[in-house]
């Protein structure tokens, strides 16, 4: 397993623009914690995640965490990783509120969210407009 992990770091090391190669062992690590990953799968949700952090500014290691959750709040899988990243960030660039709130509010209400039949995507550009808007999607 040690090596497994070792040689993706080494393959995102040499591809991956960062300054930061801690970033890269963190995320790794986490991203295999969190959802189990190895090998090839690993590496490239390790990718992602370091892209989306860099994209939105966010800290690698709670993007993943709050991804994480956020997947499991609303029943996906570990497939839908990407998907949930693309949705967070886009919201977060199309009204301006930060991704960490935006996963937050989305995590916090999902279960109303979901009964209200919402899929993630939805719930995330519903409550993003909410916090654009200056509605406290917290209390909406």
């Amino acid at each position: 397993m040690a090596e497994g992990l070792d040689a993706v770091y080494k393959n995102i090391a040499s591809s991956f623009p960062t300054e930061n190669l801690e970033d890269i062992g963190k995320t790794i690590g986490e991203v295999n914690t969190q959802f189990g990953f190895v090998d090839e799968r690993l590496q490239s949700a390790s990718e992602y995640m370091l892209k989306f952090a860099e994209i939105t500014g966010s800290d690698v290691v709670t993007s993943t965490q709050n991804a994480k959750q956020a997947i499991s709040v609303f029943g996906l899988s570990g497939d839908d990783l990407e998907a949930v990243l693309d949705s967070v960030a886009k919201t977060a660039q199309d009204t301006g509120v930060s991704v960490d709130a935006l996963f937050g509010n989305v995590i916090n209400g999902a279960p109303n969210l979901q009964e209200l039949g919402l899929s993630f995507e939805q719930s995330t550009k519903l409550l993003g407009n909410f916090e654009q808007a200056g509605v406290d999607s917290s209390s909406a």
